[in-house]
């Protein structure tokens, strides 16, 4: 598919203002917003679906990226 694949680091994910930080995940990765931050960051903010959850620790937001 092409589908090209960017890695962020935490301490940059921690900076990104993400629509629903959790502190479960700030406890276990340093950071409240891995999914939506990551989504938000590589699209230059534009997320169109908030992270979802799938148990049992899944969770997926969806961005569209304009390049």
């Amino acid at each position: 598919m092409n589908i090209p694949v960017e890695f962020i680091d935490r301490e940059e994910l921690s900076k990104i203002d993400a629509p629903n930080p959790s502190e479960t995940v700030k406890s276990f990765e340093g950071t409240s917003s891995v999914s939506e931050a990551a989504a938000i960051k590589v699209s230059a903010g534009n997320l169109i679906v908030e992270k979802q959850k799938f148990p049992p620790d899944l969770t997926i937001a969806i961005a569209r990226n304009q390049n």
